[in-house]
């Protein structure tokens, strides 16, 4: 036998002599590429030993053996390189399955070369089986093993058969694209060029970048620098399909797994154009500020300019008018208006009512016991009319006499209905807690408004102001005038409790959020294993440490456009104090009346949902995704909350107990995306918490918070009914019907949601924005039938936020990923770049859904400018 080398010789011949000693016999050939050995038999006394002798430039090769040796006493297999070697073995069995072929390709970095450009391939064939067994062997090139950019490369891959590929770089970055028609389950990966290569399901993630895949993958590698020149493409099927697909669809484990794989290379991103991209878009949000903030901040409806034909009678009349309108000055312990004459009558009616019924005395005792009481009280504003019962008539025609100035007799006055109302005897007062009000008093012939410093135990303590609310919220005829008796500056101090809390809540949840996905960043980074975070990876720009930073960069417009609303709210803040100080009477008076804590909430809630959404696209899964959704649930129930204050500036919740419901969502949304859909105790429970508090929020919003949210809701609530005269022809109907409407949608939902399959976190932001959305609609139709004008503005950023949110919608609905899937499925909605070959669906999503809510907040801002000039006793609630 003929060798070119001395060495392999010498190793051979001590070899055949120890295996002479042990009866062993060793058989030495020479094979060429190509060349099949077929059906030859080996038992435990002899063993094989193959040469291979070939031309490694720019290639590797390919060896396939089968056998029909048994599990237990199977044939070994000894790839020998100059560098390394590989061992095999035959049969294989796994998950129930004897597979009886192997194939692998050999690391090309093993080889070494002689002068003539040669590399030199020993194979080695032993069995413990003493029967003979017979067995199959062949080794070829692997045909098309190095990957060229922009070409497609099919190959066959199995559970026993890996195959990779070489790719030289030549870029900074590129895109290695994955396809299938076949859903086997497949493991694909970027490693660097070294050996051993890791192409089998064990050791797979053992080095680069992995992950799995069904239809689709990509895996975007960037090489900063050039630091290496060339890398493996690895492609490695799975035994089984348990860790790529829950769905039945799948194939199962059992039969042949032979995967078809086209592998495409294509350039990636170039880090100049996406700068470029990036600066595009901050010009974009730049050009917005140039144009929008200042047309907001400096065409304000709160000025001289637009209430000077009030001004001017205002002027005019300022003597007569400080003399006749003058109200008797209220002690510092009122913080109710108690001005109107009728309404002043039924809150003593209610009182007298109240305090006989404690006394339970006779009929003559109790009259005896009124009086007592009126003289007892002499210091309250109400109970000047009760020691001089003349007072009312005197007073009443004073102010019917002075119609023709003032104007300022509410409608309950003159409206036959509201009057009725009012002379009613039959009337129940409920608790109620107090909060701040207005008050305004004639000094230097100027009303002003004062703002006395109260604590909280002396509202409580205010009498009247029970039977007060009590008469004046159930008035069938509801004006604005009636919900505006507050002190607007002590109203302005408790509803900035908002934005303090709000930025307290952001602050302390923020920073645990951003310290744990940049951990997660970082596990992503050293693992290489990218099924841990739901990127969509046909479109992910790295920049410094950040997996897709396209995706982070895309929330910019969250931030740039909450920070200009809050300019625009702090300007509109700054026109409405200084008018409401020069000229207190009518911004009192005219208008709704205007509190912005509210909307520096919603300002604040649109910057944070900016820099939680950025932090959730640090690495998208289905842990963080709360993270997301949390300021959305904020800033659409304060949007709520705001939009009702609008026509109810006295009735609004306070920020302890809207922070705690909203702490209670995210507690909820925490734990239906872990139970929502294996727990169906947890979806029916909600279910019915979902209708049953919305039903009681129902009648709190009917009777105008009486009785307040509460144990007692239904106690009261049910001698409300009680004391009904006509349950048929309810007092309120357009009320009624708004809120009846409203449970009909949140039922409808509710039962939507339980039919049909649904993310949590989903269902609760629609069932919140949702009602915000109704409740939106239903204000403007009612301004409509009320024939209120609308400001231009108003209507431009109308029909501006409502195009935005049509086509933000269409992108939303676009599925680029499904983290509640597993990584593999979701990499099949998988999307390419649609926007400066940087952006993706999602990305023109987060664009235009800022746009939308900055609009949408701009339409509530500005809603009611239209009516500045209308007196207050004359805008509806609704």
């Amino acid at each position: 036998m003929k060798f070119l080398h001395p060495l392999p010789l010498i190793l051979l011949v001590k070899l055949a002599i120890f295996s002479v000693i042990d009866g062993i016999t060793v058989r030495v050939s020479n094979l060429t590429i190509g060349q099949q050995v077929s059906n030859v038999s080996i038992s435990s006394n002899s063993e094989d030993i193959y040469r291979i002798v070939y031309n490694s430039s720019n290639t590797t090769l390919n060896v396939f053996a089968s056998t029909d040796a048994t599990v237990d006493l199977p044939l070994l297999i000894v790839i020998r390189q100059e560098k390394g070697l590989i061992s095999l073995q035959l049969p294989n069995k796994e998950t129930g399955r004897t597979v009886q072929n192997v194939s692998r390709i050999l690391c090309p970095a093993y080889v070494s070369r002689d002068s003539f450009g040669l590399s030199t391939l020993y194979i080695d064939l032993y069995t413990s089986s003493v029967a003979n067994i017979s067995y199959f062997l062949k080794v070829s090139y692997f045909s098309s093993f190095i990957l060229t950019e922009n070409k497609k490369i099919t190959t066959v891959v199995s559970p026993f058969a890996p195959v990779f590929f070489k790719y030289d770089m030549k870029t900074e970055s590129s895109l290695v694209k994955f396809t299938s028609t076949d859903r086997i389950c497949t493991t694909v990966s970027v490693q660097r060029m070294m050996c051993p290569v890791f192409d089998l399901k064990h050791t797979i993630d053992f080095a680069g970048q992995y992950q799995t895949m069904t239809s689709l993958a990509a895996i975007s590698v960037d090489n900063p620098n050039l630091i290496y020149k060339s890398m493996y493409v690895v492609v490695s099927v799975h035994p089984t399909d348990r860790e790529c697909c829950d769905s039945p669809n799948c194939t199962q484990g059992s039969g042949h797994r032979i995967k078809n794989v086209t592998i495409e290379l294509k350039p990636g991103y170039n880090h100049m154009n996406v700068n470029l991209s990036y600066a595009i878009t901050l010009s974009v949000f730049l050009a917005i500020y140039v144009v929008i903030c200042p047309f907001l901040c400096f065409v304000e409806p709160y000025c001289e300019k637009n209430l000077k034909s009030l001004i001017d009678e205002y002027k005019l009349n300022q003597t007569t008018f400080t003399v006749s309108s003058a109200v008797t000055p209220t002690s510092n312990n009122r913080i109710y208006d108690f001005s109107d004459q009728i309404l002043q009558v039924k809150i003593e009616k209610l009182n007298e009512a109240k305090k006989i019924t404690k006394l339970n005395l006779k009929s003559n005792e109790k009259l005896l016991a009124i009086q007592t009481t009126q003289a007892n009280t002499s210091q309250s504003y109400a109970s000047h009319f009760k020691k001089n019962p003349n007072m009312i008539k005197k007073q009443t025609s004073r102010v019917e006499n002075q119609n023709s100035i003032n104007s300022e007799t509410t409608p309950s006055t003159q409206n036959g209905t509201d009057s009725d109302y009012l002379h009613d005897d039959n009337l129940n007062t409920t608790s109620s807690n107090l909060t701040y009000t207005p008050t305004i008093n004639v000094e230097n012939n100027h009303l002003v408004n004062e703002d006395h410093s109260f604590s909280s135990s002396e509202y409580d303590k205010i009498e009247n102001a029970e039977a007060y609310k009590q008469v004046v919220r159930n008035k069938p005829n509801l004006k604005v005038h009636d919900l505006a008796r507050k002190q607007p500056k002590l109203l302005d101090r408790k509803i900035m409790n908002y934005p303090r809390l709000i930025i307290a809540i952001a602050t302390f949840y923020v920073l645990p959020v951003v310290q744990l996905v940049l951990l997660h960043q970082t596990q992503l980074t050293k693992s290489g294993n990218e099924d841990s975070c739901f990127f969509n990876f046909l479109c992910m720009v790295k920049s410094g440490p950040f997996a897709a930073f396209n995706n982070i960069f895309s929330n910019v417009g969250y931030i740039l456009l909450g920070i200009m609303f809050i300019i625009v709210v702090k300007k509109r803040s700054y026109s409405y104090t200084y008018m409401r100080k020069k000229y207190p009477y009518i911004m009192s008076t005219h208008g709704v009346p205007q509190h912005f804590g509210l909307f520096y909430t919603m300002g604040i809630g649109l910057v944070m949902e900016g820099i939680l959404s950025a932090a959730y696209h640090v690495c998208p899964s289905f842990n963080n995704f709360q993270f997301d959704t949390s300021f959305m649930y904020i800033t659409g129930v304060v949007s709520t909350i705001k939009l009702y204050q609008c026509r109810h500036p006295d009735i609004h919740p306070s920020s302890q107990k809207v922070f705690l419901f909203l702490a209670l969502c995210i507690l909820l949304n925490v734990v239906g995306v872990f139970y929502g859909k294996v727990n169906a105790w947890f979806v029916i429970g909600y279910t019915i918490g979902h209708v049953v508090f919305f039903f009681i929020l129902s009648i709190v919003i009917y009777y105008m918070k009486q009785p307040k949210l509460g144990m007692s809701t239904f106690k009261t609530m049910a001698q409300k009914f009680k004391e009904e005269k006509n349950l048929s022809q309810p007092v309120h109907i357009d009320r009624l019907i708004m809120l009846i409407i409203a449970n009909v949608f949140n039922i409808g939902v509710a039962i939507y949601a339980n039919l049909v399959p649904m993310q949590f976190s989903s269902y609760l932001i629609f069932v919140l924005l949702g009602n915000f959305n109704m409740y939106f609609l239903m204000y403007l139709i009612n301004k409509v039938i009320k024939r209120e004008r609308f400001h231009v503005i108003t209507v431009l950023n109308l029909v501006i936020a409502t195009l935005a949110w049509i086509a933000a919608m269409y992108f939303y609905n676009i599925e680029i990923k499904q983290w509640e899937k597993k990584p593999a499925e979701s990499r099949e909605s998988n999307k390419a770049c649609i926007l400066l070959n940087v952006y993706d669906h999602h990305d023109a999503w987060h664009f235009l859904s800022a746009l939308s809510m900055f609009m949408t907040f701009v339409v509530i801002l500005t809603l009611d400018d239209g009516i500045i000039s209308k007196k207050r006793n004359e805008i509806s609630v609704f």
